[in-house]
Parts: C-alpha cells; structure tokens; sequence
C-alpha cells in the first residue's frame, strides 16, 4: 500500500496543547474573571437553529464597530482572533512573502506563517520589550518584509507602545502592519490605529475574549480599508461564526457601558495586583514590568528562582503561565484571587 506523503511544511507540525490540570484559581489565559452578564442571552429561544447564520453577523458587526468606533462596513467577523490572523496570512500574502515579528510576542504569530508557507523573520525587542522603531524601519526595508505582525500592548509582556510610533512605522515602510489591539481596552484608545485603517495597509483586530468576557465564544474582529477588507470578506468561510456567538455577541456590544465599567474594574484590579508585585516583598524577583493589560509580567533572577514560584503557584492550586526562561505571566483576578496569588508567593519566601 502507498503511504500518503505529508507537505514538508507539515511534518513537525504539533497540535496547540492548552494547560491542563487539577487548579481551583484559574490566572493563565487571560481571561475576565467578571462572568457574563444574563441579560447578554435574552432571545436565545428566536434563534433558528434549523437555519444558517447570518454569514456576515450584520448586527454584531455594527454593534461591535459601533463600540469601537469604527464603520461597520470595515469590519469583518471571526470565529476569534486566530481565524482573522490566518485568513490574512492565506490571502493577503503569497507564498515566500516575508512577515516579521517581534520576540517576545504572541506565540500564533510564528504559528500561521509556516502554516501557509511564508518566510518569518523575527527581530528581539529592546531591553524594555518595546519595539526599537527605527531599527525595525530599516530591517523591513533591507528584508524586502511584505508584513509585520505585533500586539499592542503586547502579550505576553503587558507593555504597551505608543500608537504614533506604530503609524510612523506603517508610514515609512508601506508593509502591511497587522495590528493585534487585543488588550487595548485595558489601556488608552487613543493609542489605536484604528482610525488610519483608511491607509489601505494597516488592519487592527479586536477580540472579545479579553475586556468583553466572552472567551469561550470566539468572537474576533478585523477592521481595515474598504479594498482590504472586501478580500477578507470574500476569502473567509461563509458561515464562520454561529448563530449562538453572533447574538450573545451582539447583545453584549450594544451594552457599551457595561463594557467599559468591566473594563474599568479589571484595570483597577489588575493594577492592584501589580502594585503589590512591585513591592519588593516577593523571593527572586527582578522586575516586574508595569501592566498595560489584565495580567502581570514578572522576570525572577534565575530559570530556578521562576521555577520555584511557578511550582509553589501550582502547589496551591492556581494555574499561571512560564514564559522563556525566566518569565511568569500570572492573569488578573478577583481580590480573592489576587490575595491568594500573593500568599503563594511570599510563602515561597519560607
């Protein structure tokens, strides 16, 4: 019998391997800790299920836009932000094309790129985790880079840039800049890019994963200029997002001030936790960096120093996240929970 040969592009491909285990505090996936509001899922009983969804989820789009800020004829819906960024990396690039990112950044960024047979070139940050502008100007141009994909503020190091250097760079090199804003509401909008979409080589994606609270519907967002956006329009599957999210999602973006209150009390809760980080009262601790998102970003001294907070956090039963060597990334929770993370880790003192 002959055996099926795989594409060489698919032949380390390993399946994405969520964290698991027995943990009573969730704080590794970012996620709200503030749980859905009940009146976000009044109607469900009108709902078709015998029929297919809107294919282009009218309503949650012009709810969603209209949250944002934005035209809701330059947006598109996804089945999460994923899907958005491999629809953009499958359609809008061609095989061989050039995309840069930036380490640290989100870990699907060097995901999709083999996916779809691009050529990913990454470039470290600066020693603060910002992105050196000008540097980068000059690498996309003696690279030839078609695109570049980053977050703002990133993940996983909460630290935010500031939007006028984002567009300077979009400006100066003419590549196309996916620009991930998925925890910008825990930050200032006036660092978004969303109002230069109109440029026709900048696309923003939004998510209500993160300040929404919706994770477990996958729900993202792309926002771009009306020629980028019709191919996106065309190039994704007809139905990819259900019945089921478009309405919940719909009804929980026409709540706008619901919204930005949750927003606003996972800010101060995350700012709470931060403060408390940076007091200097925490074992093998080098730094914590100041928090632009729903999560901390600690680097301890040494890979054992982190491995020895990381196991005491486990021991306890709260789920957080390693990062590289020495990084722990611990997401925002309820003062329960944050007082319950700080216990932990001074106990690790003893």
């Amino acid at each position: 019998m002959n055996e099926f040969i795989l594409p060489e592009k698919l032949r380390t491909l390993t399946p994405y391997v969520p964290q698991s285990g027995d943990f009573d505090i969730w704080l590794n996936a970012n996620e709200s800790f503030i749980s859905p509001k009940q009146d976000w899922f009044s109607g469900l009983e009108s709902l078709a299920f015998n029929r297919y969804p809107d294919p282009y989820a009218t309503k949650l789009v012009a709810n969603a836009s209209a949250y944002y800020g934005a035209d809701s004829k330059n947006c598109a819906a996804f089945n999460g932000s994923d899907e958005a960024i491999s629809v953009i990396s499958s359609v809008l690039l061609n095989k061989g094309d050039r995309i840069l990112a930036f380490t640290p950044d989100f870990s699907m960024y060097y995901f999709y790129p083999g996916l779809y047979e691009l050529e990913l070139l990454t470039l470290p940050k600066s020693p603060d985790f910002t992105v050196g502008v000008s540097d980068a100007i000059g690498f996309v141009k003696r690279n030839n880079v078609r695109a570049v994909i980053l977050s703002n503020p990133c993940n996983p190091t909460s630290v935010g840039q500031r939007g006028a250097e984002l567009l300077r760079f979009s400006r100066e090199t003419g590549a196309l800049l996916i620009m991930d804003e998925a925890y910008l509401d825990f930050w200032e909008n006036s660092e978004s890019l969303l109002p230069f979409i109109g440029e026709e080589n900048i696309i923003v994606l939004k998510t209500a994963s993160k300040a929404v609270g919706l994770a477990s519907l996958r729900l993202g967002f792309a926002f771009a200029g009306k020629n980028l956006i019709a191919k996106l329009k065309a190039a994704k599957s007809p139905y990819n997002v259900n019945a089921l999210a478009q309405h919940i999602g719909a009804n929980a973006y026409a709540d706008a001030a619901e919204l930005r209150s949750r927003a606003e009390t996972i800010k101060a809760s995350a700012k709470s936790l931060n403060t408390a980080l940076q007091s200097g009262n925490f074992p093998g601790v080098k730094r914590v960096f100041e928090s632009r998102t729903n999560f901390s970003f600690i680097e301890y001294i040494s890979a054992e120093a982190r491995d020895k907070a990381a196991a005491q956090l486990e021991t306890n039963k709260i789920a957080a996240r390693t990062v590289g060597d020495t990084f722990l990334r611990i997401t925002t929770g309820n003062s329960t929970d944050n007082d319950a993370v700080l216990r932990c880790l001074k106990q690790e003192k003893e």
